[in-house]
């Protein structure tokens, strides 16, 4: 009975709580506005910080092109590279993860 008592009282006070501070938050910023010139903010302010993601993010491969590489492709690359190193330039096969055995071949 008492976990019934507290788990109501809380989802009540959860409930008043949230819709006070979402009226001080609609008072208080630019949602107050109605219409399409709210929403007209918002989309330019998502497509302003899109761009400055896009900008930082140009800039960091800029100064890091050692960390350009990190897809899959660069991966096998920088394997193949060390094993050429390792093996006086000789390269794999192209199959080289296939057991031929098993295949009968």
């Amino acid at each position: 009975m008492r976990r019934l008592f507290w788990m109501v009282a809380g989802a009540l006070l959860g409930v008043s709580g949230y819709r006070r501070f979402r009226r001080l938050a609609h008072a208080l910023t630019a949602g107050g506005l109605r219409g399409e010139r709210a929403q007209a903010g918002w989309a330019g302010s998502v497509a302003r910080f899109a761009r400055d993601v896009r900008n930082g993010m140009e800039l960091y491969a800029n100064r890091h092109p050692r960390l350009a590489g990190r897809t899959l492709e660069g991966q096998q690359a920088r394997a193949e590279r060390r094993h050429v190193a390792a093996t006086g330039g000789e390269h794999r096969r192209s199959n080289s993860g296939i057991d031929d055995a098993k295949d009968d071949t």
